[in-house]
């Protein structure tokens, strides 16, 4: 079965990086010149994902610029914690929304 739909968590605030995290979001701290969030993105992409949904709370323009500049090659919508926090719950039933009763990753 080939799976349409992806989640990446990416709204946690990363306290446990910190001082990493001070002014950059975990998602986008680097690894060998990758980010953590395109290492993520391009996962799914090897997988046969074309819809992925990231769900931002902590310094959310910053990931917000990142995907807008790298223009990856699938459908990308931001779902927006930037008020109000819903956890790992709240936050994959809020950003699966529009994913209907399809499987997601």
């Amino acid at each position: 079965m080939n799976i349409k739909y992806g989640m990446i968590l990416a709204a946690g605030l990363g306290k446990r990086m910190q001082p990493l995290t001070l002014k950059t979001p975990k998602p986008l701290l680097e690894i060998n010149n990758y980010t953590l969030l395109e290492r993520a993105i391009n996962l799914l992409i090897s997988h046969g994902v074309q819809e992925i949904s990231i769900n931002v709370h902590y310094l959310p323009d910053q990931i917000k610029s990142f995907i807008n500049r790298e223009k990856f090659k699938v459908k990308i919508t931001i779902s927006n914690e930037e008020n109000l926090l819903l956890d790992t719950g709240g936050g994959v039933l809020k950003g699966t929304q529009n994913f209907g009763d399809n499987p997601f990753l």
